[in-house]
């Protein structure tokens, strides 16, 4: 008889998944084995994160979007390079996802970003007068 797996042993989870398909043909063997693999990462990946949120307080991802936007920030007061050319520097190639996120997270499109440091690009005509 077959013991039911804990969900926190992702070791005892793949050893129930073999037991269960020891009689199954070849590929349903290597089906199980590919979603305990999966299941075992995903359970690794969630205590990897819950340990990082709670050393940090927010998720390790919003952590990685968080450092992304402040780079793209310092690219947009710094440079004039396109909009789409920063969010792929800084890891975005879906250049609308980008944008979605610069707004959420900060309040302000990279364009009204941007505005937001014009004279400083430009030299700040006013410091040139005096």
């Amino acid at each position: 008889m077959v013991k039911q797996a804990s969900e926190n042993n992702p070791i005892k989870v793949l050893i129930v998944a073999v037991q269960q398909t020891a009689g199954s043909a070849l590929y349903g063997m290597v089906d199980v084995l590919m979603a305990a693999g999966n299941l075992w990462q995903a359970l690794v990946r969630e205590g990897r994160e819950r340990r990082f949120k709670a050393a940090t307080g927010h998720t390790l991802i919003d952590h990685l979007h968080n450092f992304r936007i402040e780079e793209a920030k310092n690219s947009l007061e710094t440079t004039q390079n396109a909009i789409a050319e920063i969010s792929v520097a800084v890891g975005y190639e879906d250049v609308p996802f980008f944008r979605q996120l610069f707004r959420r997270l900060t309040g302000l499109t990279p364009g009204e970003y941007r505005c937001l440091f014009e004279p400083v690009l430009q030299g700040d005509s006013e410091d040139n007068l005096i």
